[in-house]
């Protein structure tokens, strides 16, 4: 006899207690008898009343937080979930703005900019452009170096064949053939041709050869107070008296005919050269001895100090403030630190590039890094900040000035001693930037701000503090995790900035994170730059609802369905009961059958209330009484 048949009078069978997690659709069906519940196919009679009501309500899927910050801020907001940003210096390259999970790692740091000075700490705004300064042809190789020539702030340029000395505003050009990048060696500037090394007077208007030679290239070097000559796999230990380079011994060959040396830097106690072939990339270390008697230091031999991955070649590398050196490679930049001795540590990647780096410059606690077409499809430069390491030997990094055209960049230097960059383009020119006009647009566009959940949120508003100018502007757009952009609004002079934006694109959109892209655009005469200051989004969460039921059951030995009939036998009750502990202690998954409302649903009971209402008497124990039995709704 099953449980829901009616009992004969003496009542013989004992209630089945087969415990079932089954989640499937099987239905329930009732023998003669009217159940009106059923958990895992146990079925129960439903005691509703004043005391002991029937109840829905939504599961609570916000969890409470102990905030123990010593500062308020935006975990303070209990309404809303907060994004704050109120600095960029800490540069680009955060695809996910967590600030929360890793300080050093996200906070401070977004995707990606464009056009923007990020790095004084508390706002970002507008660089100054990069114009045309001296134009090149198809063909024509173009380089760069930074000079002070007799007070003036200076940049020794090289178009093809003709080297110049440009101040910026007048350029004063040499006679003779010019070719390699333009190296300042004390008052003279050399540079290097198929004829040798020509040389001629920082304040003068020819060259001169220097260093005879026939055949390859020679590239010159000034390091240590000396030439270091690449000529093929050779190097040459050379100085400023000069002679033919036939008649000179190598300081070193390389054993492989098609190795191409691309770099040469000063280290502590020795000097450090670079260079690839077949798609190996290695640095090698050549050791200085002092020889006394006021003599020059010896160079030894050399060293093999770091290669790198397969594929990853090296084509320039440059050494800073004696401690680091900036590594150009076809795949990007890496940073290493150099010891005492001279020896490398280097680290990953920093910034990953589509074409190789092949030049450097640097500036106060900055080393830039020429950059091939990545810049929105432009050449330029990146900045990277030595001045915050954000992990082990990485660094912050921003694209910084942007020549707006795409080609080989071959030189970044500066005019003279100031931050104006110069940026020698191959097939284009040599780009100054301006000291006065800034660029026609700029952007900055947030990590993913996704709250460290994937799950959906509706990103409602937003709020910008920035000091615009009267006739600048800020556009703000949402990034939807499709990659839509859609315009909010542009802010102009008059702009509040205590008012917060919907951001009515994504507002009722609940997507698993959303960026802000924001772009700045200056004056008509483009002599000044709106600042931002801050940006905050504010977003509320949209999960799933669950729903938690608590149903009033009537647990007896004895029952009665709905329609009168008598059924189970003595201890049926705690019977039940326990089973239905049972599938709460393991946390089961159970389907849950209501027949009256035709409701079918997966659940996991999650607490179980049980009131006894009758005590034992001489002939009977009389386990019963009322189980609210509670319910999550899966």
């Amino acid at each position: 006899m099953s449980f829901l048949e009616p009992a004969p009078p003496d009542i013989t069978e004992t209630i089945p207690t087969h415990i079932s997690a089954r989640t499937g659709a099987s239905q329930y069906v009732a023998k003669g008898v009217l159940a009106d519940i059923a958990i895992a196919d146990l079925p129960f009679r439903f005691l509703i009343s004043d005391q002991n009501p029937y109840q829905r309500e939504t599961a609570d899927f916000r969890r409470q937080q102990i905030d123990t910050s010593p500062e308020p801020g935006e975990q303070t907001l209990a309404q809303w979930w907060v994004r704050d940003q109120d600095s960029w210096h800490r540069g680009a390259g955060a695809n996910y703005y967590e600030p929360g999970s890793n300080e050093a790692a996200t906070k401070y740091r977004y995707d990606r900019s464009i056009n923007m000075d990020v790095w004084t700490v508390g706002q970002a705004s507008l660089l100054h452009d990069s114009p045309l300064l001296e134009s090149a042809s198809g063909g024509q190789n173009v380089y760069a170096t930074p000079a002070r020539v007799g007070g003036a702030e200076v940049v020794f340029g090289i178009v093809g064949s003709t080297l110049f000395r440009h101040d910026g505003t007048t350029k004063t050009t040499y006679t003779g053939t010019a070719g390699t990048e333009p190296v300042i060696a004390g008052s003279k500037v050399l540079t290097g041709t198929t004829a040798g090394i020509l040389s001629g007077d920082t304040t003068g208007t020819s060259l001169a050869s220097l260093w005879t030679s026939t055949g390859a290239v020679v590239r010159p070097w000034w390091v240590k107070s000396r030439i270091i000559a690449s000529k093929g796999p050779a190097l040459y230990d050379l100085t400023l008296a000069g002679g033919a380079l036939s008649g000179a011994t190598p300081l070193y060959t390389h054993p492989d005919a098609n190795w191409i040396w691309t770099g040469v830097s000063e280290a502590p106690g020795a000097i450090l050269a670079s260079g690839y072939s077949n798609g190996y990339g290695f640095i090698y270390r050549f050791s200085l001895t002092d020889p006394g008697s006021g003599a020059s230091p010896v160079v030894g031999g050399a060293q093999q100090i770091a290669d790198f991955p397969p594929g990853e070649e090296v084509y320039a590398i440059k050494t800073y403030l004696s401690t680091y050196l900036a590594i150009g490679t076809s795949r990007g930049v890496r940073v290493g630190v150099l010891d005492v001795e001279g020896t490398l540590q280097y680290g990953p990647l920093i910034i990953e590039t589509t074409k190789p780096v092949r030049c450097f410059g640097a500036r106060n606690s900055f080393i830039y890094a020429g950059i091939e077409a990545d810049i929105d499809g432009n050449s330029g430069c990146a900045r990277i900040d030595l001045g915050e390491q954000l992990e082990d030997l990485r660094y912050p990094w921003a694209y910084d000035a942007n020549s707006h055209t795409s080609g080989v960049v071959l030189s970044v230097a500066f005019l003279g001693l100031t931050d104006r960059v110069a940026l020698g383009v191959a097939d284009h020119g040599l780009y100054l930037q301006s000291a006065t006009t800034y660029e026609t647009q700029g952007y900055v566009r947030s990590g993913r701000i996704r709250f460290g959940t994937s799950e959906p949120k509706a990103f409602n508003r937003a709020k910008i503090r920035a000091q615009i100018p009267q006739d600048g502007g800020v556009n703000l757009a949402t990034v939807d995790s499709a990659g839509n952009i859609e315009s909010i609004i542009t802010l102009g002079g008059s702009w509040n900035t205590s008012e917060d934006i919907t951001l009515k694109t994504i507002a009722d959109v609940g997507q698993s994170y959303a960026q802000i892209l924001l772009t700045l655009t200056p004056t008509n005469d483009r002599l000044e730059t709106p600042v931002l200051e801050s940006l905050q989004v504010k977003a509320t969460p949209q999960p799933r609802i669950q729903r938690l039921i608590k149903y009033p059951l009537i647990i007896e030995d004895i029952e009665q369905d709905r329609n009168g009939n008598k059924i189970g036998r003595s201890g049926s009750a705690s019977t039940r009961l326990l089973a239905l502990e049972e599938l709460e202690n393991a946390h089961s998954v159970v389907q849950v059958q209501d027949f009256t409302n035709g409701e079918t649903y997966s659940a996991q009971i999650r607490t179980i209330q049980f009131t006894r209402d009758t005590p034992p008497s001489r002939n009977r124990k009389n386990f019963g009484g009322i189980a609210n039995v509670t319910v999550l709704k899966l």
